[in-house]
């Protein structure tokens, strides 16, 4: 006669039904936590290229009120970030590659020189000026930056970093 180990089997199913909920709990965690973190690192990173974008555009007035060849430097950190000056349109943009779809795809938003700007998965924040010649081109990502705003003439403005330009 063979004897059946009830006890056994029940106790096999015990841990294929742990082993599944466990799977399943691991599995919504893929599917709903990791994007929710990831979205919000991006929109934190959002929130501080547009805080340093007001730092930069307070320095660039402080330094163009006052005399020619005055200077005023201004630290940064670009983590995860990229820093672009771009001379031939007079722009100064701070972006990242955003997670999430948080903000439009090709919505412009302007305040003055300032502007937001989403182009795919860039999330721009940035200052364009019609009044004022930027001389120099600066690309910086990544990094702790210290930038040095010098007055050249009565419109023109060159910046330089500590990261070799």
């Amino acid at each position: 006669m063979k004897y059946i180990n009830k006890r056994g089997d029940a106790e096999i199913i015990s841990y294929v039904f742990i082993i599944l909920i466990i799977t399943l709990i691991v599995g919504a965690i893929l599917t709903f936590a990791v994007p929710e973190i990831a979205k919000q690192q991006s929109v934190m990173r959002f929130n501080n290229s547009k805080d340093y974008i007001n730092k930069i555009d307070y320095s660039i007035q402080e330094v163009m009120a006052s005399p020619v060849d005055s200077t005023k430097k201004l630290t940064i950190d670009l983590s995860n970030l990229y820093l672009e000056i771009n001379p031939s349109n007079n722009r100064i943009e701070i972006y990242h590659l955003m997670n999430g779809n948080y903000y439009e795809n090709h919505r412009l938003i302007q305040d003055g020189a300032k502007y937001t700007y989403r182009d795919l998965q860039k999330l721009y924040a940035g200052l364009q000026y019609t009044d004022l010649n930027i001389t120099t081109d600066v690309f910086v990502q990544n990094k702790r930056v210290t930038l040095y705003f010098q007055k050249i003439s009565s419109n023109q403005l060159k910046i330089t970093t500590d990261a070799g330009d």
